[in-house]
């Protein structure tokens, strides 16, 4: 059984240590979520990174630039 971190991004200086962490990875997963409500164009609402022990959660919501 494998054990993975789940880790919750919410700030710029987060997700700055997460990408440096992540580029060591030689295989990593990516999925996108998006929120098409009350317009034509589509909003990113969630990004999901997984590495081989560690899953990270962005949220492009709170105002992170990404």
């Amino acid at each position: 059984m494998y054990m993975v971190l789940m880790e919750l991004i919410k700030t710029n200086e987060e997700l700055v240590d997460v990408c440096k962490s992540i580029s060591k990875e030689k295989f990593i997963t990516i999925d996108t979520e998006f929120i098409r409500e009350k317009t034509y164009w589509s909003k990113l609402c969630l990004i999901q990174i997984c590495t081989h022990n560690k899953e990270i959660i962005i949220d492009p919501l709170e105002k992170i630039l990404i």
